[in-house]
């Protein structure tokens, strides 16, 4: 593992777990980051080995959001151009043949929260804290936190947690179906790479088109959503699934 790098990478087939390293920054996201996140994320994609992917932060933050120093210099265009950046690799990270655990520790705002957002499953440390300060800024989540929220949450709570700029606790993810699992904060990596083994015993294949039934399904009315996931299921009724089929019926007798 290179841990010279802003973006580090530790592969132990079949997971690979990402670290973003700028510690001192408490992980702040600026385009260097990003551009060397995505090829990062590129490379496990094309990774057959790879499972899973967990996501968390050197230090005390997960993230605390986009770095502001380098916004200040920024013209509307070269703002613009940052913001699509960043929806890049969200967009990148939600479609992944992958599954995508955010093991989120200490700060997850702004555009740090967006990336959690983004991925599969969230596992929290019990010292997180969640939200959207940009408003205090003058802006607003601009690469999918006022979309990926709402759609956990609800309308009326995302515009509560989004209007008021408030932090949200660990424990408060969890009620509101933000955050999957809470745990202590010295657990929490093994604690996401239990959740990821336990998922990637079963077929690669079938998680990658359980991601896709999922979040394709949710965009469109439920009766086209109905028809796709009918047609990824008869997809994957293959020569592997009569093995196990096989299995599992000679287990029983």
């Amino acid at each position: 593992m290179d841990q010279t790098s802003i973006v580090e990478v530790n592969v132990e087939v079949p997971i690979a777990v990402i670290t973003l390293n700028r510690k001192e920054k408490l992980n702040a996201l600026n385009k260097t980051l990003y551009l060397e996140l995505y090829n990062v994320l590129r490379q496990l994609e094309a990774n057959k080995e790879v499972c899973a992917i967990i996501i968390t932060g050197r230090g005390k933050a997960f993230s605390a959001g986009a770095d502001i120093y380098e916004f200040y210099n920024m013209d509307q265009q070269n703002f613009a151009e940052f913001l699509n950046t960043a929806r890049m690799v969200y967009d990148f990270i939600e479609n992944m043949n992958k599954l995508v655990i955010s093991a989120v520790n200490g700060y997850c705002l702004g555009g740090g929260f967006e990336l959690a957002l983004a991925s599969d499953l969230i596992v929290a440390s019990k010292d997180a804290l969640f939200g959207f300060p940009e408003i205090k800024l003058g802006l607003i989540p601009g690469s999918g936190g006022t979309q990926r929220l709402t759609r956990i949450v609800g309308r009326n709570k995302a515009k509560e947690i989004i209007l008021s700029g408030k932090f949200i606790t660990a424990e408060e993810a969890a009620m509101l179906n933000i955050a999957n699992k809470i745990v202590n904060n010295e657990a929490l990596l093994e604690e996401a790479k239990k959740l990821a083994s336990d998922i990637c015993k079963f077929s690669y294949n079938a998680i990658y088109n359980a991601k896709r039934a999922i979040n394709e399904g949710i965009e469109s009315p439920i009766s086209t959503s109905l028809s796709f996931e009918i047609a990824l299921t008869i997809n994957l009724f293959n020569h592997d699934v009569k093995k196990r089929l096989e299995s599992f019926i000679y287990k029983r007798k």
